[in-house]
């Protein structure tokens, strides 16, 4: 299209003035189709979505590296020096207190991804034989502390460096396997909504409507919470008796302000499941670890407990709290522990969460649709203020979705025949 200017000069004016016009319609139309592509997946059927995955490596990529580099240039962090932290050197020896249906399973997946892919002696727990009795062989102690039979044993000359399978916490035990210089990392989450979790994922409910007569089964909830002890107390104190507070203590305050301040000192770290992610990013600098090393798919996501009908009145919320006791006590002090920790972080943490955010968004989309043809083998994350350029591999994306017990039993296996070639 060309125009000659002179007394046509007008004319050429709206003319340009129009094709802007056009253009800047075009790239919003095409900016929204981006959005919807990266964070509605949920809502694009299976066919639509494979229609538009070839857009993933020219669009989708470059739009979240759009937002992260727009979040570093905001940032007034921009000076500091990729991974420059007030900590030098990562910590490879850790233990992961796994707290029963508190988010848990996600965060045991990172550090059996972190000790497996830098070759480090994970505490396992032996696989089980054909015909052997198999019941919680996954446990390194059932309901109980630490038990060394339990693991698969290493060469005299190695050391363990990775506890992150359920157990009930003993310092004592914890430093025979890891050493003093272990650093402890636990999770939490408010005893309401680990008490419902529980009640699903245990079939508590079940029991409940058998023994309990109601009109549904909120009624037959606030029964039970009123008289706990009809039934065998269920639920009971369950993450207090994961930080190894003993049963005959739970409604001793003098004993559980005793194991709060003990637990105040031995753990680095008590993260909140409802501060998940920030969890995560204060867990990364305080074991001065990357970025990918904290990335993430959710694992054991209770279907039923997302359908929870039960709604917990303030009368059940009470009950629940003197028949919780000493969780609502352990959440109430490692929350205000927790948001101290927070209050104290420098160097821009919440613009590091944002990015974490974006980041884990992207590895999200890739691997919950990497088995499509048209998505490329391997996922680039460029560089920002708060990682290294980094790839994410089909391989990684099935180990952060791969189920909880068969990943134990590959890695138990994977861990026997090397310690039995060294021996070799």
């Amino acid at each position: 299209m060309g125009c000659s200017c002179g007394k046509s000069t007008s004319r050429c004016i709206l003319i340009i003035i129009l094709m802007i016009g056009l253009m800047n319609i075009w790239y919003q139309c095409y900016d929204i189709r981006v959005k919807g592509l990266l964070f509605r997946l949920t809502n694009i059927t299976e066919r639509t979505l494979a229609a538009n995955l070839s857009l993933y490596d020219t669009v989708t990529m470059e739009k979240n590296q759009k937002d992260i580099e727009l979040t570093y240039a905001n940032s007034t962090m921009k000076q500091r020096k990729v991974n420059e932290d007030v900590c030098k050197d990562r910590i490879n020896t850790v233990a992961f207190l796994k707290v029963h249906k508190a988010g848990s399973s996600t965060v045991m997946n990172i550090f059996l991804r972190y000790g497996d892919s830098h070759r480090l002696n994970i505490a396992l727990p032996r696989v089980p034989k054909p015909k052997e009795k198999s019941g919680n062989w996954n446990y390194l102690g059932v309901d109980t502390f630490l038990q060394k039979k339990r693991l698969i044993p290493i060469p005299q000359n190695e050391s363990y460096s990775i506890i992150c399978n359920h157990v009930v916490y003993s310092k004592d035990k914890f430093t025979e396997i890891l050493g003093q210089d272990a650093v402890n990392i636990g999770i939490i989450r408010h005893p309401a909504s680990h008490f419902l979790s529980g009640v699903y994922y245990w079939h508590v409910l079940d029991i409940i409507r058998k023994r309990i007569k109601g009109d549904n089964d909120n009624e037959r909830m606030s029964k039970y919470l009123k008289h706990p002890d009809l039934l065998k107390r269920l639920m009971h104190n369950r993450m207090s008796f994961d930080f190894g507070l003993p049963v005959k203590y739970f409604e001793n305050d003098t004993a559980i302000d005793e194991k709060l301040k003990s637990l105040d000192k031995e753990f680095s770290l008590i993260m909140l499941l409802e501060y998940f992610v920030e969890s995560l990013v204060l867990m990364k600098r305080i074991l001065c670890w990357n970025l990918k090393d904290i990335l993430f798919i959710p694992i054991n996501e209770y279907s039923k407990e997302k359908g929870n009908k039960i709604k917990l009145s303030p009368d059940d919320i009470r009950n629940l709290q003197k028949y919780n006791h000493a969780d609502f006590r352990l959440y109430q002090y490692f929350e205000k522990k927790f948001m101290r920790q927070l209050n104290k972080t420098s160097h821009n943490f919440h613009e590091e969460v944002e990015n974490f955010k974006i980041v884990q968004e992207t590895v999200l989309v890739y691997c919950k649709n990497k088995t499509n043809d048209q998505f490329a083998e391997v996922l680039i994350i460029k560089e920002t203020a708060w990682n290294n350029t980094f790839n994410i591999t089909v391989k990684e994306c099935k180990f952060m979705m791969e189920g909880e017990l068969y990943l134990l039993w590959r890695l138990g296996k994977k861990a026997e025949n090397k310690y039995h070639h060294r021996k070799k």
